[in-house]
């Protein structure tokens, strides 16, 4: 939390040992480089808890038995790719319109 009056790459062999030893009983331990004083890293720490937070409501989400009867309810729709050129339909009465010199009246209200 306080790289800015020690980094982790500063401290003596002995203790980047017994940070190493820590660290390696539990997986889940990150360790992010923060200070608070200089807001350098502030952000990083936020976006990993976020993210860390979101993917266990997310598995939470689905360990649950609600997911599967609404997955049962869904389907999603993939249209089929289409290799035609589709041109623009216009209908005939606006083209006959458009050929007799027909505008828009210009309405006021």
């Amino acid at each position: 939390n306080k790289v800015d009056t020690k980094r982790p790459e500063d401290l003596s062999q002995e203790d980047k040992d017994l940070l190493e030893q820590t660290f390696k009983k539990d997986a889940n331990v990150l360790i992010i480089p923060m200070s608070t004083l200089t807001k350098e890293g502030v952000s990083e720490v936020q976006n990993t808890a976020c993210d860390a937070l979101l993917a266990h409501r997310i598995e939470q989400k689905m360990a649950g038995n609600k997911v599967e009867s609404v997955m049962n309810r869904l389907h999603v729709a993939v249209p089929k790719a289409s290799q035609e050129i589709r041109q623009p339909h216009i209908p005939e009465g606006v083209l006959a319109r458009r050929a007799a010199g027909y505008t828009k009246p210009d309405t006021i209200r």
